[in-house]
């Protein structure tokens, strides 16, 4: 079986030639900013809200986890 030939008997929407709706997905870019007004993060999410709750319990180490960055200054 050629491989043109596989591809046009393939169930496969991006094989076959059919055009497949794609999911959409909602994305939020945030910033928060530490208690001391020193530190800045920058992070990308699809749930804000669950995301700065982590921030404000510090769920993870890390960068926000250290300085404390737990202020939502805004999402875009």
């Amino acid at each position: 079986m050629s491989k043109a030939n596989r591809f046009a008997q393939s169930s496969d929407p991006v094989f076959s030639g059919r055009k497949r709706m794609r999911d959409e997905y909602i994305y939020y870019v945030y910033m928060m900013q530490s208690a001391s007004r020193r530190a800045l993060y920058i992070g990308m999410t699809n749930n804000i809200g669950k995301r700065v709750w982590q921030h404000r319990i510090h769920a993870f180490e890390g960068f926000t986890d250290d300085d404390n960055c737990t202020r939502l200054l805004g999402e875009f």
